[in-house]
């Protein structure tokens, strides 16, 4: 008779995880790894974290830890939205739990600690510098360690049910006959850093140059009014930019976003939960890095395509978790979205440093490389299109059989069709965005793009606001006296000042108030106490007025031109020999220029010598240029420069050319 082998006792771990949806999904790496040492285990976490283990064949049970209460029967954490953990009650509920289990390992505080922190678990160390103490972790090899499984390069795992499967093809197969390509955007993640405000300029423009794309919007309600502001996309591309965010018209549960990447073609968004999901399979994903390198998060991942912030983030990573809006971490835009999609009222819109300083050409470069160059997933036994990821590179077709497809090769960007500078006419690639294009004159778009009826009550009331009347004086401040200074003592009568594009009159109040007569031109005027000339500047007829105004002002309205040439030729006739134009417009040279690439109203973004090159050909001379850069220059916008030019007292020979 053989020797008898002694049945291995079954032994039983428990982990406790509350908190990231993410962090839930990197303890799922280590958990094959533990059933195969022979572990039987329980899984304690919130309603966040359960959609994530659901179905998982790892774990035996999933504790909900909401249900669960202190050994006197309190709650174990507030019930307001922060969801704060009392700590002496969960030390109690921790030590009386973990008795039921040969193992017990809580990952709630210890691992959240050391890999990333927050201001209100570690108010003392939060302004520690961690960058040197973290370049070396990877986030899901600290979480295995910190299992037990002497293991790295670890991928996250899902596992989707049979009804959830049959959902997943359904979508496929919907698209699929439509020859649709589907891209997922993680619109907000959990927290500050991880709500990109630049996302619905790079979904319009994607959805544009890609007739046959369509954008699932996902996530959770943050940031607010997204939906809002998606249903101001023209109408051509707006129904193939769908929500199912809870705020949505079709919204998905978290489960199910977190199985749509299974069948997508692209996964973007920032360091959050659907982009952690989509590394459990090989579909491309545009990581938008914030707090963290591509070491720490995404450095095993298949077909990841890390974007960093630009140099101008120098705080970037920071390895924090920003739950406010430290003013330390946050960086002003134009116009880019609603300031309420921040929860930011009554100021412009602003964002995370390094949700802001995003290398902007690069987001749409990488997206249309990914587009063209997905892999060719037909069966070579039977030659069906029809199959899903069993594993990355592994395919299982519907016929049984199995196959694996190469990683798509890397593809330079799709280079865009040539545009035509309309300033100096050269044939230009240098592609900013998609419809954007650089020369030496600056950054122009197509002009089929502007939108006139843009400028409409709303246009102008958004800038109805205390800063920026104080921003819009202190341009009057800074730039009356030195156009008094040019012009000289007023003779037979005040000095005039025409305005372009007034929005708010505080310069022209200013000016009346320092002696001049005063007349605005504005495409929505409202009812003034000064002589108002309502319209369009491009298409009002100036006859008569050939000479009768001492200096025209223009701040941020040259960019609005269609014919900026004409425009400037048309200022300089409207002042006398002698006369000032003082232009404000921002700075194509400036590293965030990508911050006014607005679709619709911005045509032609001029660098500084360019601007002085046409003005000086149109017999104009150039007395001052000053740039701003910053919210100490205290102007409207930032990223500017103004330009101060004097018509000669004697007509020039360049005049006749114009």
């Amino acid at each position: 008779m053989g020797d008898v082998i002694p049945m291995k006792k079954t032994r039983t771990l428990l982990i406790w995880r509350v908190g990231g949806i993410g962090d839930v999904l990197w303890t799922t790496a280590a958990l094959p790894v533990l059933r195969r040492q022979g572990w039987t285990i329980d899984y304690c976490t919130d309603a966040r974290g359960m959609p994530v283990l659901e179905n998982n064949p790892h774990v035996r049970t999933v504790l909900d830890f909401d249900a669960m209460r202190a050994p006197g029967g309190e709650r174990l954490r507030e019930t307001d939205q922060l969801q704060r953990l009392f700590p002496e009650l969960v030390s109690a509920w921790w030590n009386a739990l973990a008795k039921r289990y040969d193992r017990a390992i809580p990952l709630t505080w210890s691992a959240e600690g050391v890999a990333l922190w927050r201001k209100s678990d570690n108010p003392i160390e939060y302004d520690l510098p961690m960058a040197e103490r973290q370049s070396d972790m990877h986030y899901t090899d600290e979480i295995v360690r910190r299992l037990a499984v002497p293991m790295g390069g670890l991928l996250p795992q899902l596992w989707p049910s049979r009804t959830e499967r049959r959902w997943l093809d359904e979508l496929r197969a919907r698209h699929a006959a439509r020859k649709e390509q589907i891209m997922l955007w993680h619109v907000g993640g959990s927290a500050y850093h991880k709500i990109i405000p630049q996302a619905l300029e790079y979904i319009g423009g994607m959805l544009e140059h890609y007739p046959k794309l369509v954008v699932y919007l996902l996530g959770d309600a943050r940031p607010q009014g997204f939906e809002e502001a998606a249903a101001t996309l023209p109408a051509a591309i707006r129904d193939r930019c769908i929500s199912v965010r809870p705020t949505g018209n079709t919204p998905w549960t978290l489960r199910q976003q977190l199985l749509a990447p299974m069948v997508a073609d692209c996964v973007v968004g920032p360091e959050s939960s659907v982009v952690n999901a989509a590394a459990c399979w090989d579909v491309p994903k545009v990581i938008f890095l914030s707090h963290s390198r591509h070491e720490n998060l995404s450095l095993y991942w298949w077909n990841a395509y890390p974007l960093s912030p630009t140099p101008r983030c120098e705080c970037s990573p920071c390895y924090r978790i920003t739950e406010g809006e430290p003013e330390e971490c946050t960086a002003y835009l134009d116009e880019l979205v609603d300031p309420t999609t921040l929860g930011v009222e009554g100021r412009r819109p602003v964002g995370a440093k390094c949700c802001v300083h995003l290398p902007h050409d690069q987001v749409f470069a990488t997206l249309g490389s990914i587009l063209q160059g997905r892999p060719d997933r037909t069966c070579p036994a039977c030659g069906a299109k029809k199959n899903r990821i069993l594993e990355p590179g592994v395919y299982i077709c519907t016929c049984g059989g199995r196959f694996g497809v190469p990683k798509p090769p890397a593809r330079p960007p799709v280079a865009p069709r040539a545009m035509r500078c309309p300033i100096c006419g050269a044939e230009c690639y240098d592609r900013v965005a998609i419809g954007w294009a650089r020369c030496g004159c600056g950054v122009f778009q197509d002009p089929a793009h502007l939108d006139a009826g843009v400028y409409d009550a709303s246009y102008t009331a958004k800038y109805d606001s205390e800063d920026c009347r104080t921003r819009i004086k202190n341009v009057g401040l800074r730039w009356l006296p030195a156009i008094e200074a040019t012009l000289g003592p007023p003779r037979d009568r005040p000095h005039r000042l025409l305005e372009i594009g007034y929005c708010l009159p505080e310069t022209l109040r200013l000016a009346r108030a320092r002696g001049w007569e005063i007349a605005g031109c504005e495409v929505n005027p409202t009812a003034e106490d000064f002589p108002v000339i309502a319209g369009d500047f491009e298409r009002i007829q100036w006859n008569g007025q050939r000479g009768s105004f001492d200096a025209v002002l223009s701040n941020h309205v040259f960019e609005h031109f269609r014919n900026p040439l004409t425009a400037l030729a048309a200022m300089r006739d409207l002042v006398r020999p002698g006369g000032c134009i003082l232009i404000g417009t921002p700075d194509a040279d400036h590293p965030n220029i990508a911050s006014h690439l607005h679709r619709k109203e911005h045509y032609v973004l001029w660098s500084a010598p360019a601007l002085q090159r046409e003005a000086r050909r149109l017999g104009l001379e150039v007395l001052e240029c000053e740039h701003h850069d910053g919210p100490e220059c205290g102007f409207i916008s930032w990223f500017d420069f103004h330009l101060l030019l004097q018509k000669p007292e004697a007509p020039s020979c360049a005049h006749s050319g114009a």
